[in-house]
């Protein structure tokens, strides 16, 4: 059990308290790391570049979005710091066997499998742009399916690997940041007001309820690496005060490249505006790690989530056919390029499904397992397959992201009581 040679090997059994380890101030450094990347700061500049948000608007309105969702992440972060076994085994008792089986864990693998290939794309765009700038001519679809491979294969290595990278990798991503802001500042402070007038308050609750749905996905795999948390309060708050830092660094340098340079990739948008060659190194070094632990995250995640829906193939193996579809995925750029539609259907699956799971362990199971009772929970397949259909049916002026969450969260808790009274009565 855990680590056979340099792979963890460890699947769905608990994570034994010899190696629950890890403190809050890990977890801190590993969140951080593992949000400020490109791909995350895609959001934040599209609120500007087609949101029309100014810089101060656009920081605000996804920070509002990613702060509730960072709340739920962190709750449904217990099961692994108080049983010590993945998300979605501890979703099993949530949903009954086959629910988590047959519908949480596949929707949980595409969401991994989407963000591994965004991650992936936006990092080979990066190296693949400042290659041509220093004359090296280089395959595109080459270099992503090289990178991906090569996170496919950290990921294996397991939790140990983002752990010790997060350690040594954090003090070159605060210069990187520290360089990127410099870079931008050299222009000036963001402009107060946009050129076209702002974007208004519709498209401040629209890309809020983006970036809420974005990360409130992470309910259904944050447990998977708090297993190794010293304590539950280890890792909750160590997960909340990583996530919250390293958005809001994410926001900024998204946010402030769309608004002085109308480009989404901060990274990128730096290495071409400074002209200092230690400043560049550091960046590239910056966006370079970004991009690798993201992706080792996504993919260990994924792996998982794959492992709960076919236990027999174990980790490895598990890991190993998600790492095949990842890279393969990783060969469309369409999936950046078409991001704001990949992240509203995975919506459709992902939000209402999300609600549930969050009220009926935090409703009904009060934060504490109860243990697997049945093998479907008819009430959570029935109320979230409504809002699926809810979300597909409200107008985008309905935001049917934060909508369709609360909603849905209401009416799970709601009818929970009702239930409740009923057996008592």
């Amino acid at each position: 059990m855990g680590y056979s040679g340099k792979f963890e090997t460890i699947g769905l059994s608990p994570v034994p308290g010899s190696m629950k380890t890890t403190s809050a101030w890990d977890y801190i450094r590993m969140q951080a790391a593992i949000n400020i990347n490109a791909g995350n700061m895609l959001l934040p500049a599209l609120a500007v570049l087609e949101g029309g948000l100014t810089f101060y608007e656009a920081v605000l309105v996804t920070l509002a979005g990613a702060v509730p969702a960072y709340i739920f992440v962190s709750i449904m972060s217990l099961p692994g710091s108080r049983q010590g076994i993945p998300a979605q085994y501890a979703v099993r008792s949530l949903l009954g066997s086959s629910g988590s089986m047959l519908f949480s864990s596949p929707v949980r693998t595409m969401t991994s499998l989407y963000w591994f290939s965004v991650q992936a794309v936006g990092g080979a765009y990066l190296i693949h742009s400042l290659l041509h700038d220093a004359g090296v001519t280089v395959s595109f679809t080459a270099l992503t399916v090289l990178l991906a491979s090569i996170m496919v294969f950290t990921a294996l290595i397991g939790f140990q690997a983002m752990k010790t990278f997060a350690a040594y990798f954090t003090p070159v991503l605060v210069l990187g940041a520290a360089a990127m802001i410099f870079t931008f500042s050299a222009d000036g402070l963001p402009p107060v007001s946009s050129e076209g007038g702002g974007g208004g308050l519709n498209a401040m609750i629209f890309y809020g309820s983006l970036v809420f749905v974005q990360y409130v996905s992470g309910v259904s795999t944050s447990s998977d690496v708090t297993r190794y948390a010293k304590s539950s309060l280890h890792g909750a708050a160590g997960l909340f005060a990583g996530n919250t830092v390293g958005f809001i660094f994410t926001a900024v340098l998204g946010a402030w490249a769309a608004s002085s340079g109308g480009e989404w990739n901060a990274f990128l948008s730096a290495a071409d505006r400074t002209e200092s060659q230690i400043l560049l190194f550091i960046i590239i070094m910056a966006a370079v790690g970004s991009m690798l632990i993201i992706n080792v995250n996504n993919a260990y995640t994924g792996g998982y989530s794959l492992l709960n829906s076919i236990p027999a193939a174990g980790r490895l193996r598990a890991a190993l056919m998600f790492g095949g579809a990842a890279v393969l995925l990783s060969a469309l750029p369409q999936v950046v390029d078409r991001a704001e539609e990949f992240i509203s259907a995975l919506g459709m699956f992902i939000i209402p499904l999300s609600a549930v799971i969050s009220a009926e362990y935090i409703i009904v199971h009060k934060n504490k397992l109860n243990g697997i009772k049945e093998r479907l929970n008819v009430r959570a397949g029935v109320i979230t397959a409504s809002g699926s259909i809810m979300y597909v049916l409200f107008p985008s002026s309905f935001f049917p992201g934060v909508t369709v969450f609360i909603l849905i969260f209401t009416v799970y808790m709601f009818t929970a009581l009702v239930h409740k009274n009923r057996k008592i009565n």
